[in-house]
């Protein structure tokens, strides 16, 4: 009865607000959010609890909708990593010069023209660097396993997104508590007629970015052309 628990900050005092049930005259309970202290901001748990799974409805990925968000995630994610076979072939060449350096500071040391405390400085020195840049070339991803991983993450939030709010609806109070922190990271200041939060988590603000533009769209009309954030949808990928 009280998934939002935890969740809701004090319109008033900017506290956190607790749950609680009050037993009526004949001995039914009524849930409420309110707050502690002198302040005395409360709200019917029910009323808070529709208006939230209303507001769920924004983020709802209908058929055509989700492809869209799915192409637009994937094309930003493909032009980020772009740069990646860039970033490849610089690594690639600092390692040739350091093993170069390491080789030629052997020969020069076999022929004695520096001595062995020279040569295990160098040695040190470009052994330390080698493991820092190989260490580096290992993290990059490769770009298959790459856009098949962020495929797969599209596809979960596509699958959960879709019925939104039927699946909330649905889910135990542990399922629902944890569906409401990934789509609000920040606390929701909730004021009995709407609500206002700092941040919102980054896909679904490029869901709702996608939903807005739709909404004025004729009926039939392709889904293209969209003035889209750039920002927005690479802090979605970065999300994923």
């Amino acid at each position: 009865m009280l998934p939002l628990r935890g969740f809701l900050e004090c319109p008033d005092c900017h506290r956190m607000l607790t749950g609680s049930a009050s037993r009526g005259r004949h001995g039914n309970y009524f849930h409420y959010y309110h707050c502690a202290g002198n302040c005395k901001c409360r709200f019917k748990a029910a009323t808070v609890n529709e208006y939230f799974e209303n507001e769920l409805l924004n983020f709802q990925l209908t058929p055509g909708i989700a492809d869209h968000f799915k192409a637009i995630v994937i094309d930003v994610f493909k032009s980020e990593r772009e740069g990646g076979s860039n970033e490849r072939l610089l690594l690639a060449d600092q390692i040739d010069k350091q093993e170069k350096i390491l080789s030629n500071a052997r020969r020069r040391f076999m022929m004695e023209e520096i001595d062995a405390e020279d040569f295990k400085a160098i040695k040190t020195e470009s052994t330390a660097t080698l493991r820092v840049l190989e260490a580096k070339l290992s993290d990059l991803p490769s770009k298959g396993e790459s856009l098949k991983t962020v495929e797969g993450l599209l596809d979960i939030v596509i699958q959960k997104y879709s019925d939104i709010q039927i699946h909330y609806r649905s889910a135990s109070i542990i399922e629902k508590r944890k569906l409401i922190g990934s789509i609000y990271p920040k606390n929701l200041c909730y004021d009995g007629t709407g609500h206002r939060t700092p941040y919102l988590n980054t896909a679904l603000e490029l869901i709702l970015q996608i939903n807005r533009q739709l909404k004025g769209k004729k009926k039939g009309e392709r889904y293209t052309n969209l003035h889209l954030s750039p920002l927005v949808a690479r802090r979605g990928i970065e999300l994923l």
